[in-house]
């Protein structure tokens, strides 16, 4: 098994969870129509894909937040949306 090079600290998954009670996609007025779906996750605000799998920071609570499986996709789905409302966050800002 390849063991991740930047692994979430012990403990940071269970506190995110813990802090944000389910899925923030309405807290962030996210627009979508979609009903929260699927599993609770973790969606890193500056992405890790964007030059983050190296920074120790990537992981720091103020870049997590909670989103249900489909929210999650939706932000994915449209970044421009998701910039505007806070859930992705430019690396060089």
């Amino acid at each position: 098994m390849k063991k991740k090079k930047n692994p979430m600290p012990a403990g940071r998954w269970d506190e995110i969870m813990q802090r944000d009670q389910g899925c923030q996609a309405q807290a962030f007025a996210f627009p979508s129509n979609l009903r929260c779906t699927g599993r609770s996750v973790i969606h890193h605000r500056i992405g890790r894909g964007a030059g983050g799998s190296a920074d120790t920071a990537i992981h720091d609570a103020a870049n997590l937040v909670v989103l249900c499986d489909g929210h999650h996709a939706e932000v994915h789905s449209h970044p421009a949306l998701s910039y505007e409302c806070g859930l992705m966050i430019r690396r060089n800002q």
